[in-house]
């Protein structure tokens, strides 16, 4: 699963360039290795940004988010090669590298007011922060699927335009002015949102969950 970064970048108090340090944040991040594309390309734009008349790159500290169920300790055991592989693989040319975790939910506020340059949201936004309300016609799926009615696809749409919108506001609080933000998030090729494009996927999810339930109330019944 992809996730969002959060990029930034600080001067020293009399906007000079040393004492500098980027922050980058890595959201929904199931695997450590997916951080790393994000780590390498935001430290070294920033490396030909902000490199320093000394030479030195500016350091860098990466905050791994999820929700708080998620193990990090996993993750947390693998940082010791995940720092050897990127100090090989880049030579030894990124500053110093410093990994955290911040349990939290991306639709809620996780740093200060205007404190980030750069936010990059990757395969993440289009899980929303609940079920939307009324699904009860749309019994044997998980999802917008062939055969929805239109009640249930508004209802799925509605939910994410207020989450969609929870979540640029929130960003907003914390990027800094000027700052940017880039999304990549799944789409369609056709208008139809229960076209195959996007929910044939979905509906075979749905018919192996039907088949596992159906599978444990026949033992149930056995039993």
């Amino acid at each position: 699963m992809g996730g969002n970064k959060w990029l930034s970048t600080v001067g020293d108090e009399n906007g000079g360039r040393r004492g500098r340090y980027s922050g980058i944040m890595e959201m929904v991040c199931s695997r450590l290795w997916l951080a790393q594309p994000t780590v390498v390309g935001a430290a070294n734009g920033d490396n030909e940004r902000w490199h320093g008349e000394d030479g030195k790159s500016p350091e860098f500290q990466v905050f791994l988010n999820d929700l708080p169920g998620n193990d990090f300790n996993n993750i947390f055991s693998l940082l010791p090669d995940f720092y050897e592989k990127l100090t090989k693989e880049e030579d030894g040319t990124l500053g110093n590298c410093f990994i955290t975790g911040v349990p939290g939910s991306f639709y809620s506020r996780i740093f200060p007011s205007r404190s980030l340059d750069f936010v990059h949201s990757s395969c993440s936004v289009h899980w929303l922060s609940q079920a939307p309300a009324g699904l009860e016609k749309n019994k044997g799926h998980i999802y917008i699927a062939n055969g929805s009615p239109p009640t249930v696809i508004e209802a799925y749409t509605n939910q994410f335009q207020r989450d969609f919108s929870l979540f640029l506001g929130l960003r907003s609080e914390e990027i800094k002015p000027g700052g940017c933000m880039v999304i990549t998030i799944i789409g369609r090729n056709m208008e139809d949102p229960s076209s195959g494009d996007c929910c044939d996927l979905w509906e075979l999810l749905a018919k192996s969950l039907l088949d596992m339930l159906a599978e444990v109330s026949l033992l149930t019944l056995f039993y």
